[in-house]
């Protein structure tokens, strides 16, 4: 999913419905597959990190190459 696409300027949505609806959409299927990820290889896994990464800049308005480890 390309939520991207929700945070355009065009959409008008802020950061607490962009992320109300991460929490609804991503973060449940994650929560919902949470037994099986043990299972996926390491691959799978960085690409995952890498959705959730997009989702989060995408919500907070950050640019794409906005380092994922800020303090």
């Amino acid at each position: 999913m390309k939520f991207m696409i929700l945070s355009n300027k065009k959409w008008d949505f802020n950061q607490n419905t962009l992320g109300n609806l991460y929490k609804s959409i991503v973060k449940s299927i994650l929560d919902y597959a949470f037994p099986c990820l043990n299972s996926f290889s390491e691959n799978n896994i960085k690409k995952l990190q890498a959705i959730q990464n997009t989702a989060v800049r995408s919500i907070l308005k950050l640019k794409y190459d906005t380092p994922s480890n800020i303090n």
